[in-house]
């Protein structure tokens, strides 16, 4: 009976006979060598990191007195109060990482003109994956679309607080 020598790493040797039977006598068997590798830990999965630019103002629509026929548009600054154009506010992330982010709500908090705190939006948003390099804006008006806190007519600035 012929023996060869397998080396498992991390094992003592193993010697296994192998017989007539299981190999042919013209021809030599070969040294057999098994590694057994342990794959590494799975990586943590990477977070895209987006950047952000709100603005708050005012969604004009059809009929509005400043209507310029092409409705809806939308005006940065502080709500108009007293008018018959909701107030709203634009908010573009925009994605700098190299992998690719799925937005499905995001939440804003909005400041008056002294800095304090106004109030506070949440919105879902239909599934958007926003790629490298790529920015997308929505515009939240008033009452519309989901929007949950609504838009303070003090608001004078807002900024995101989380997406998910």
């Amino acid at each position: 009976m012929n023996a060869r020598q397998i080396t498992i790493a991390g094992l003592a040797a193993v010697t296994l006979g192998l017989g007539a039977a299981a190999c042919s006598t013209a021809l030599p068997v070969p040294p057999v060598r098994v590694v057994l590798v342990t794959p590494a830990a799975a990586p943590t999965p990477a977070t895209a990191s987006l950047n952000n630019t709100c603005t708050v103002g005012t969604e004009i629509t059809s009929g509005s007195a400043i209507d310029n026929g092409a409705t809806p548009w939308f005006v940065a600054g502080s709500p108009v109060s007293g008018g018959t154009d909701p107030a709203a506010y634009q908010m573009t992330l925009t994605n700098n990482t190299q992998i690719t982010a799925s937005v499905t709500s995001f939440s804003t908090v909005f400041s008056d003109s002294n800095g304090a705190e106004a109030g506070s939006d949440n919105v879902p948003v239909t599934p958007a994956y926003i790629t490298p390099g790529q920015s997308l804006t929505w515009t939240v008006v008033a009452g519309q679309g989901g929007e949950t806190g609504g838009i303070p007519a003090n608001a004078a600035s807002c900024s995101l607080v989380t997406w998910g």
